[in-house]
């Protein structure tokens, strides 16, 4: 897998119409092509809104993505014991 990157490029460069204007780009990290992304920097949890709004943003995640209708279905996350205010999921959790 060393070298899934630059087997990527290698097929989108083959294949136009595969292409984005992300995927072809160019920085001064990499000189060749940029295809994952740079910017998943970690960022300091401070205020309860701010660690509310990353929680739910993650508990969305299968529901964005059309695994489940409301995150408290998806059997994989913690959405559920925050919905039910208990301890209900696969693993114990401390709520925030």
């Amino acid at each position: 897998m060393r070298f899934a990157g630059s087997g990527i490029v290698i097929v989108l460069m083959l294949s136009p119409e595969l292409q984005t204007q992300d995927s072809m780009e160019q920085n001064s990290r990499n000189t060749n092509y940029q295809f994952w992304r740079q910017d998943n920097h970690p960022i300091v949890l401070i205020t309860a809104p701010f660690i509310n709004q990353k929680l739910e943003y993650i508990h969305n995640n299968p529901v964005v993505a059309g695994i489940v209708d409301k995150a408290e279905e998806y059997v994989y996350s913690s959405a559920r014991d925050y919905f039910n205010g208990k301890q209900c999921g696969l693993l114990e959790v401390e709520l925030l």
